[in-house]
């Protein structure tokens, strides 16, 4: 398997990984939540209050994806990771549109933000 890594040599920015990558679920969410092994993705429902939504350890989860969509709501989704690891060097990402996303990227430091939209 490869996967996206911006930090790869060549143009090609893969690297190959021996792990499985186990996110095979689709959570949909109202309240925080912190993200568990099975998740691929995560729709928060921002409608009653602003969300937060923890991502777990990168050093846990080197080449793992996983997707954190705002599907609605006036209030914005922010996302963590665990101990206080840095996403793209920021201590949380927010999303504030409805339908906006990200998909984030474990290179076994941090979170990398793969996809924005």
């Amino acid at each position: 398997m490869r996967i996206l890594d911006p930090a790869a040599a060549g143009t090609g920015q893969t690297r190959a990984t021996m792990e499985a990558i186990p996110a095979t679920q689709f959570k949909t969410v109202g309240t925080d939540y912190n993200v568990c092994d099975e998740d691929a993705v995560v729709s928060a429902d921002a409608t009653n209050r602003a969300i937060m939504v923890t991502l777990p350890r990168a050093a846990l989860h080197c080449g793992r994806n996983i997707t954190v969509r705002k599907s609605a709501g006036d209030n914005p989704v922010n996302v963590q990771s665990a101990a206080n690891e840095l996403i793209g060097g920021q201590q949380y990402v927010s999303l504030q549109e409805d339908g906006e996303y990200f998909t984030f990227l474990s290179d076994g430091t941090e979170w990398r933000v793969a996809v924005h939209q």
